[in-house]
């Protein structure tokens, strides 16, 4: 029976059509974060130091991201709100780190899309869509991604949830 299930199933997904990559067009609004792990080393005395830039930096944002099909290229504007995940202090009195920050959030670059991925400006999304309308344009996405801090190893996670405006 087992192998009854695994052969209709593989006939099923071999004789199945590819999905084709929604259209993505117009101003969605964005929610998002981003994580990003703090690397630590333990000295033989104990002690902790952190080494690595952009080390448990956390972010969240609120924005708007506008896709240019006929271009291939987005931008966004919004809000963001930073800060580390630790905010150390030392026995001098003196601080490593910083409390929530709000920024202002500004970006364009090219984009690309296919059914399970969204790739903006080098960051690789695997998403899934909402609702795909009768023009083939998504009306709202969420993905996930891995990404680094300017230029640094991979070490931050990021996760985005956009609807059609």
């Amino acid at each position: 029976m087992r192998k009854f299930m695994y052969v209709a199933i593989s006939v099923l997904l071999a004789t199945s059509p590819a999905l084709a990559a929604p259209i993505l067009s117009g101003p969605y609004a964005v929610s998002g974060v981003l994580f990003c792990q703090v690397e630590a080393k333990v000295s033989s005395t104990g002690q902790l130091t952190i080494d690595n830039p952009g080390a448990g930096l956390m972010d969240v944002t609120s924005s708007l991201l506008t896709f240019d099909p006929g271009t291939g290229t987005y931008t966004v504007k919004g809000f963001d709100l930073q800060m580390s995940s630790i905010l150390e202090k030392f026995a001098d009195g003196s601080r490593n780190g910083f409390p929530p920050t709000s920024l202002s959030l500004v970006d364009s670059g090219a984009y690309s899309n296919t059914a399970t991925a969204i790739n903006l400006r080098g960051t690789i999304f695997k998403v899934v869509y909402g609702h795909i309308n009768s023009a083939g344009v998504a009306d709202g996405f969420t993905g996930v991604a891995k990404d680094g801090v300017e230029g640094q190893p991979k070490t931050c996670v990021k996760q985005i949830t956009a609807q059609h405006r």
